[in-house]
């Protein structure tokens, strides 16, 4: 199983460089109630309200932001089939998404909005709101392996509704994330989509989205994935990706991160998911001040090739074909999934190149590199060998 995750590793972290890292900062170890927490709303930069997903009981917590517990509160008549996100309206309400669907067959997806005040006061609640919903164009249950749109795991409140922003589970995977929405009074609704974007392609744990935040006041969208962290700016609804200009950032780990939110209109927090390779915790990040578009000039014409990947001593080389301007980075992984060496291999005009990356500083052992032309990932997989001994 070791093996297995690592060669998934590989690829996913190849797949998943954006050019921008953003180191995650690690604020607190959550207390082991919130092992699997999937969803979470910053009320103030040291009071967090967070949920569990499915198969855990129906309970919401309060911490402080060292990951002290100060309340959990018993939620009745609204089950924990599959909570995946809580969103809030900035003033009493906030709504607890029932809508994972990882097999998409599911056919009582619901939403329930909840009274803050009750949760601060009592030890239970019940909602305020049921919002049902059913996906107009699923027709399939389970969806057509080619079809699956229909899980969720990111919501957002702006202005007065809900906004939903599925994950794709689609084989093979197609990287478009669809935007629904749909109005905060209890009800029986069939969504369509209202917009759509695609995360790029690759494994689809390195592009799916897994929870989104929005501050209103400065018009920023974020979704979160487990590498990657997509940034819109000037967003707003009804429709946040035609509105708003996409910008993606590589975190420099690979972890089950499941949750976002706004502290303030540049810092963040985000949690994650006890997994394999992390413990259930919470993080800040600072958004960047220079960005890197997602559209990125990707449509020139290139090849390259690592020409010496199987006996590398301290030097990569790499054969580089173009048609056009492109502009080169490059980021080396490790295999725990951390990136160890990044830096630019500058612009090349038209023609034919040979490239060198110096990697004296490695050790011996497997990595892989990841050469971004224009943003555009290349991974290659490569192997310092062990000195041999007289």
């Amino acid at each position: 199983m070791k093996n297995l995750f690592f060669q998934l590793l590989f690829f996913l972290k190849t797949l998943g460089g954006m050019g921008q890292s953003l180191p995650p900062q690690q604020m607190a170890i959550l207390p082991q109630s919130l092992e699997e927490n999937s969803g979470m709303v910053v009320l103030s930069p040291d009071s967090i309200l967070f949920l569990n997903d499915g198969g855990n009981p129906p309970y919401v917590y309060l911490t402080d932001s060292t990951g002290r517990l100060q309340k959990e509160v018993y939620v009745q008549g609204f089950p924990n089939v599959d909570w995946e996100e809580l969103a809030y309206d900035g003033g009493h309400r906030f709504f607890i998404g029932d809508f994972g669907n990882n097999a998409n067959a599911r056919t009582d997806l619901r939403i329930g909005a909840f009274d803050l005040r009750d949760f601060l006061t009592k030890d239970s609640i019940f909602p305020l709101a049921l919002m049902h919903m059913a996906y107009q164009r699923q027709q399939n249950f389970p969806a057509l392996a080619d079809e699956r749109h229909y899980d969720m795991e990111a919501m957002l409140f702006a202005q007065d509704s809900l906004y939903l922003f599925s994950k794709n589970r689609t084989d093979p995977f197609n990287g478009k994330v669809y935007q629904y929405s749909l109005p905060v009074v209890s009800g029986n609704y069939v969504l369509s989509p209202v917009d759509s974007f695609v995360t790029g392609l690759g494994l689809m744990a390195s592009y799916w989205i897994t929870a989104a935040a929005y501050h209103q006041k400065s018009q920023q969208l974020l979704l979160l994935g487990y590498d990657k962290l997509w940034h819109f700016e000037h967003a707003h609804p009804p429709k946040f990706f035609q509105s708003g200009s996409g910008k993606a950032y590589a975190f420099t780990n690979f972890t089950q991160k499941e949750a976002v939110d706004f502290v303030s209109d540049s810092l963040v927090y985000l949690s994650e998911e006890a997994s394999f390779s992390s413990v259930q915790s919470l993080h800040r990040v600072v958004l960047p001040g220079a960005r890197l578009s997602l559209k990125e000039g990707v449509s020139v014409p290139y090849s390259l090739d690592l020409l010496n990947n199987s006996k590398v001593l301290d030097t990569l080389f790499l054969s580089l074909k173009t048609k056009g301007e492109v502009g080169l980075l490059y980021e080396i992984f490790s295999l725990e999934g951390r990136r160890v060496l990044f830096g630019k291999l500058g612009s090349r005009q038209n023609g034919a190149y040979a490239l060198e990356i110096d990697v004296q500083a490695l050790g011996p052992g497997s990595y892989v590199l990841n050469v971004l032309v224009n943003g555009r990932p290349n991974a290659f997989r490569f192997v310092k060998p062990y000195p041999f001994k007289n």
